[in-house]
């Protein structure tokens, strides 16, 4: 079962986790807000809990909206992907890395401005 709002037909996730998604609230400049993503690269909990997709499937889109994303909004874009079946890591797992960089680091690097805020995957 596929929902409407999160999931387009041709498998590419929808308002809830694309495009910015709920950045235009409080007279916010969507165009200078950061967009960020950090997901496991399998989420057990969005792929098949929320998605209904499955796994494999979940992990196909995710890949194929970060590069869209990225093409979309290159000056904006980062994300941070470990391999995993997890769902949360800030407080649950605070020392995963990807790519080499702990999840802790790489929030850090978003709120600092830091050039060291570079999209990551393992």
């Amino acid at each position: 079962m596929r929902c409407g709002e999160c999931l387009h037909p041709a498998g590419r996730f929808g308002p809830a986790l694309s495009r910015g998604a709920n950045t235009g609230r409080r007279g916010i400049d969507i165009g200078r807000v950061p967009v960020k993503r950090f997901f496991y690269d399998r989420d057990f909990t969005i792929g098949v809990f929320f998605l209904g997709i499955g796994q494999d499937a979940f992990e196909e889109a995710l890949y194929e909206e970060m590069e869209q994303l990225n093409a979309d909004l290159p000056e904006r874009n980062r994300s941070w992907i470990p391999a995993g079946v997890g769902h949360t890591f800030l407080r649950a797992e605070p020392n995963q890395t990807a790519g080499g960089v702990p999840v802790l680091d790489w929030v850090g690097y978003l709120l600092s401005d830091s050039e060291e805020w570079v999209s990551v995957g393992d």
